[in-house]
């Protein structure tokens, strides 16, 4: 007798019926729990967003800029900056344990970080008392951040193109 086995719930050493290869069945459940409850934690806060008689038209552009901004930064954060560090190898040595799965995935992955970090941002604009004064500064950081990169990316430039400069006339010399 044949049985077809849950493509889906494959294991990660089955490559040939996982359409997601590298991903556990634990990993699957564990991320379809986040995703749940990511799920429930949203409808709720824009049940009560229109509940407090907020629409989200009422939601002026500079309020979008600093949620945005806000949400970039929070996500640098949480995935990539030296202040996280020590959460995220707590995160990875525990990672065999529950829910430790998915929080891995979320803080290596500036996508799923960044969905969270928006609705973390939008409940501190509009449900937490000076909440926005926090969004305010993230922006501003991520402002400041935009301004780094694009300054390490023209001292890069500037870099090579003087390596090439030096290559070619030491080459001429020749």
């Amino acid at each position: 007798m044949y049985v077809e086995k849950n493509v889906y719930f494959s294991d990660r050493n089955n490559k040939k019926n996982n359409p997601m290869p590298g991903i556990t069945t634990k990993e699957k459940i564990w991320n379809l729990v986040s995703l749940v409850v990511y799920t429930a934690l949203a409808a709720t806060t824009g049940y009560f967003f229109e509940k407090y008689g907020k629409g989200f038209e009422d939601v002026s552009v500079r309020e979008w800029v600093v949620m945005a901004l806000a949400t970039y930064r929070l996500t640098r954060i949480l995935v990539y900056d030296r202040i996280f560090k020590v959460f995220r190898d707590f995160i990875r040595a525990n990672e065999r344990f529950g829910l430790m799965v998915s929080l891995k995935s979320l803080i290596t992955c500036p996508w799923c970080a960044g969905v969270w970090a928006a609705l973390g941002v939008f409940v501190l604009q509009y449900f937490v008392p000076y909440g926005y004064v926090l969004n305010i500064l993230l922006s501003l950081a991520g402002v400041a951040t935009f301004i780094l990169v694009l300054v390490n990316l023209i001292g890069l430039k500037n870099e090579k193109t003087q390596a090439e400069v030096r290559k070619s006339r030491f080459f001429d010399q020749m």
